[in-house]
């Protein structure tokens, strides 16, 4: 950067003037090497994101508060920004008019300015956003469990969420998890996705969606608007409450509730005949 911003100095006071040829060759060499790099990093980030949103829903039950889209969004768009930064200064190296040439690099530096502003306003209005997490190594042994362990820690696991009702609470994660019931973290993780064929996520969740469709069930509850439901269930987002809604029962909350009213209506009307 600091090259780059010698060379644009450069130009600015020598003008068409090059008493130092060597060292405008070595700055644009340099200029398109770390643009390489940059395209490097970009790609290496999308993957080091990806990750994390899937180490996500082994350890929290709740997501939306740390959805990192917005920052894979900015990723892309900067890769491809940068793709064409590269295109943009490859066609310029390719002018052989020294008159042409003179006038492409004014041309670039009025398009330069405007992307550099550009990239300082997405990394601080990436940096007032940042939504994340530090996910800590799963303590516990690293020896595999034992013959019986399983089926004991999915019976806590079970009376944890039927029983203690801890799904209740948006803000679950694994660690609580294994500080209520007194199981390790590792242990907790290895029997939800070796014996139930879940991560931490959709092991709560699913307990989230089927009290809410218990409250539904129940006459007392007609009055109250399902996303309040939802909340007091553990759902501390909207869109991610009606996504996972139709995911486990195929249905919108509005649909389940208007089908439950129904058949409640056709089972009465069946009573009184």
């Amino acid at each position: 950067i600091i090259l780059n911003y010698l060379h644009s100095v450069y130009h600015l006071i020598m003008g068409k003037w090059d008493p130092f040829p060597g060292f405008h060759k070595l700055a644009e060499v340099l200029e398109s090497l770390a643009l390489v790099s940059i395209l490097i990093y970009m790609l290496l980030s999308l993957g080091l994101v990806k990750k994390y949103q899937k180490s996500l829903l082994d350890t929290v039950s709740n997501i939306a508060k740390i959805n990192l889209q917005w920052i894979k969004q900015i990723l892309i768009v900067l890769t491809l920004s940068f793709v064409a930064v590269l295109v943009f200064l490859g066609f310029g190296n390719g002018i052989s008019s020294t008159e042409l040439l003179y006038q492409w690099e004014a041309h670039k530096s009025t398009i330069l300015l405007p992307y550099a502003c550009m990239l300082y306003w997405l990394s601080i209005h990436g940096y007032r956003q940042a939504q994340t997490i530090t996910l800590s190594k799963m303590k516990g042994s690293e020896s595999g469990l034992r013959n019986g362990d399983s089926s004991k820690i999915i019976a806590r696991l079970k009376y944890a969420m039927e029983y203690d009702k801890l799904f209740r609470n948006p803000e679950l994660n694994l660690s609580c998890l294994s500080k209520a019931i007194g199981i390790s973290e590792r242990a907790i993780s290895e029997t939800l996705n070796g014996e139930l064929q879940k991560n931490f996520h959709q092991f709560v969740n699913e307990y989230r969606v089927e009290d809410v469709q218990e409250k539904l069930k129940n006459p007392m509850n007609a009055q109250l608007k399902i996303l309040s439901l939802a909340f007091d269930s553990g759902f501390n987002s909207k869109a991610t409450f009606n996504r996972l809604f139709k995911a486990h029962t195929g249905l919108t909350p509005k649909e389940y509730k208007s089908q439950n009213v129904k058949e409640k209506h056709l089972l009465g009307r069946t009573i009184r005949y």
